[in-house]
């Protein structure tokens, strides 16, 4: 590839992850193209962490919500009194604690003393008790009906909902935090180099860094989120590889004949 030539995207964006060489030559491209690149890259990456997630989630979640749903009995709500049939005291349990209990004979009042936190539902009150001893009560006043079929319904709608809205919430934290790496890598560059190059050279070179930075951090993501182990030092690597690498190009560019 010839100096004056000017690459094309998808050979920048996919050279940007290992030909560090031809940073240089990469810079060539549009600002806007540089933009587009760096949407894309936050696009990608955005997909990998939502994809990690939503897969923890199915794996160590998803047993537990399908338990809920199992084990939620057929409960009517009519002229505010609860009807459930089950034999009752009916208690809810995960893991073997007791965290609920349906009672429409009784006071909620044995419940309550018994037990450091507690959901009852009474014929007529849904009321939860917290481990600092707040009481929160309601009134059965809407009528309703609940099975588990519906319970398992509502997990299965909101299964579907985990990729899209980590994705959605994932991107535009990362559109904006990601764009002020870029930029402070570019500035202390800028800074250090004296102005040669220039700033906006140094922009597009950040966002060149900024593909392996990012995919050493998605690796970093999958790795402790299924190791449940935090590797220290990760984000000190993730700023290493952003600012090292543009350093890196800026200097063969300041060494270039453009600044010899």
């Amino acid at each position: 590839m010839q100096d004056h030539q000017t690459p094309g995207f998808f050979s920048t964006f996919i050279g940007s992850l290992f030909n560090f060489k031809s940073y240089p030559a990469f810079v060539n491209r549009s600002g806007g193209s540089m933009f587009l690149h760096f949407l894309l890259l936050v696009a990608i990456c955005c997909g990998m962490y939502a994809s990690i997630s939503a897969t923890w989630f199915r794996i160590h979640v998803g047993p537990y919500l399908d338990e809920i749903a199992e084990q939620v009995p057929a409960i009517s709500v009519k002229d505010g009194k609860a009807t459930v049939d089950l034999e009752q005291p009916y208690f809810y349990k995960i893991e073997g604690e007791i965290i609920a209990v349906i009672d429409t004979t009784e006071s909620a009042d044995k419940y309550l003393e018994e037990y450091d936190s507690i959901i009852v539902l009474s014929e007529d009150k849904f009321i939860v008790k917290e481990s600092n001893g707040k009481v929160e009560s309601y009134e059965l006043t809407q009528d309703f009906a609940l099975t588990t079929a519906e319970v398992q319904n509502w997990i299965e709608k909101g299964e579907s909902w985990v990729f899209p809205g980590i994705f959605l919430l994932c991107f535009f934290w990362q559109v904006c935090w990601k764009a002020v790496q870029v930029l402070i890598v570019a500035a202390v560059v800028t800074l250090v180099q004296s102005s040669r190059p220039d700033f906006t050279t140094h922009w597009k070179l950040a966002n060149l860094a900024l593909v392996p930075a990012m995919l050493f951090g998605v690796v970093i993501y999958a790795v402790s989120s299924f190791s449940f182990t935090n590797i220290p030092g990760s984000g000190l690597v993730f700023w290493g590889i952003l600012g090292g690498l543009t350093y890196y190009a800026s200097e063969q560019i300041k060494k270039g004949p453009a600044h010899s």
